[in-house]
């Protein structure tokens, strides 16, 4: 229950869930006639747990013959696809404020995605984070980048986003030359600490023609109803899942500064928590140990690197959590 509950602080809407079981289908009917996936789709305004959707990503990943599983299903994925959100995307004066609409809404489609737009003489950097990071295959990082890439091309209506340099935190992919072809100029380096974008400025400030006030006061008055009902979620332990991810690699959660960034004080927190069945001490033994399984599974980094990670200052401190989670040091999971 509490190794689940580190996805569970994440969840998706039923549009992109529906969306995925929509392409499983797809490539299975590819393989036998009338095949269809026996997951029932959600209804809207649904919430999904992200271990869900992963569960599907994996499924997909075994159906798909090619790696590039990321862009293909963010090819399909179009803004009327995410319905009122892709339509929010694209009733805006320019490509600057379609940025503002997803920083302001895009929890409705997912909230495992963070983002951040810093602009500059001449160009602009678009950094991005999908969480929690060690917990997801790349090319779930990839779908969330690059639906954002197409909807920004059928904004634009140009061939490419002229982007100059692009950092992305997973290993170079076997499909990494479908990057180049689309963006021919782009400098690409892999393996970074972070998913991170650097395109020209002018693109963000195109007029739109096709921009309608009218129609963009509905969407906004829609979307405000959506959101009220999605923040009204007091689910308190699912929040604090989320800080804790944010918090790390690096840092030491504690009650009190999550409290703070949750805007309660660290007594109601504790008593949310106690209501629904939790202690602040167990969400976070719950999440430092699926990481550091998951971390010890990909065997790229060090025992000491993978301790400092989840925020224990000594190698002597994670040794003894670890074998109290699974009655065996680090050194022997390996």
């Amino acid at each position: 229950m509490l190794i689940k509950h580190s996805f569970d602080g994440f969840t998706i809407s039923a549009t992109i869930h529906n969306y995925l079981i929509d392409s499983l289908n797809r490539l299975r009917c590819h393989e036998q006639n009338d095949y269809n996936y026996p997951v029932p789709f959600e209804k809207a305004g649904c919430r999904v747990s992200l271990l869900k959707a992963y569960s599907l990503f994996n499924e997909l990943k075994e159906c798909y013959p090619d790696s590039d599983l990321g862009i293909w299903l963010a090819r399909g994925f179009t803004p009327r696809k995410a319905n009122i959100i892709g339509s929010l995307f694209m009733e805006t004066r320019n490509l600057r404020e379609s940025m503002e609409m997803m920083h302001r809404y895009l929890k409705l489609l997912t909230n495992n995605v963070t983002f951040t737009v810093t602009e500059y003489k001449n160009s602009v950097v678009f950094n991005f984070d999908v969480e929690p990071k060690k917990l997801l295959h790349s090319s779930v990082t990839e779908f969330y980048i690059f639906a954002c890439y197409f909807w920004a091309l059928r904004y634009t209506g140009d061939k490419t986003l002229s982007i100059k340099k692009a950092f992305f935190n997973y290993d170079e992919p076997a499909h990494a030359y479908i990057y180049q072809q689309l963006e021919p100029e782009m400098e690409m380096y892999f393996g970074q600490a972070k998913n991170s974008l650097l395109m020209e400025r002018s693109a963000f400030y195109r007029e739109n023609i096709n921009y309608s006030a009218k129609r963009q006061q509905s969407l906004l008055a829609r979307a405000g109803v959506l959101i009220d009902t999605y923040n009204g979620r007091k689910d308190y332990s699912t929040q604090v899942v989320r800080q804790i991810h944010y918090v790390l690699p690096g840092e030491r959660p504690t009650i009190e500064s999550v409290s703070k960034e949750m805007r309660v004080t660290s007594r109601t927190l504790r008593r949310k928590l106690k209501e629904e069945g939790y202690t602040f001490r167990d969400l976070l033994d719950s999440v430092r140990k699926e990481l550091a399984k998951s971390m010890l599974n990909d065997r790229q980094l060090r025992i000491e690197e993978i301790a400092y990670f989840l925020g224990y200052d000594e190698y002597t401190s994670f040794s003894r959590a670890f074998r109290k989670w699974f009655g065996i040091p680090p050194s022997q999971y390996l």
